[in-house]
């Protein structure tokens, strides 16, 4: 009889390098709730920020995407304060987009292949297939 229920608690990842260093994307299944509410909180507070971005930015809006980017990246990648904290903005852009880009395509264990991420981090209104 084949079992009702299998978990796996051993957990692949997809690298990041960085300065020659591997750094691992998390998974989706090693977030908890709460991190993962952060997460879908945080992302919808960058979009805002990148819509209303123009002439009126502010140098308060500024100094929050950085924060935010810079949270999300501590969330979505396993790397020293350290090492997120020397990118760019575009890098830790990079790497958020790596990560939705991965978890969107279901591919979030080693092997998938996203080069530069190219997709927006604005939400497109498609449902997750996760509930």
């Amino acid at each position: 009889m084949a079992p009702i229920l299998t978990i796996d608690t051993l957990v692949a990842r997809s690298d990041i390098k960085i300065d020659g260093a591997l750094y691992g994307i998390r998974n989706n299944d090693e977030m908890s709730v709460l991190s993962g509410g952060r997460l879908r909180h945080l992302t919808q507070r960058i979009n805002a920020l990148e819509l209303a971005s123009g002439e009126d930015t502010t140098d308060d809006d500024k100094t929050e995407y950085e924060t935010l980017t810079a949270e999300v990246c501590s969330i979505v990648l396993d790397a020293p304060v350290e090492v997120i904290a020397k990118l760019k903005s575009g890098h830790k852009v990079d790497i958020i987009k790596a990560f939705i880009q991965l978890r969107q395509n279901g591919a979030t264990t080693p092997g998938a292949q996203t080069g530069r991420a190219k997709q927006s981090l604005k939400r497109t209104g498609a449902k997750s297939s996760r509930s």
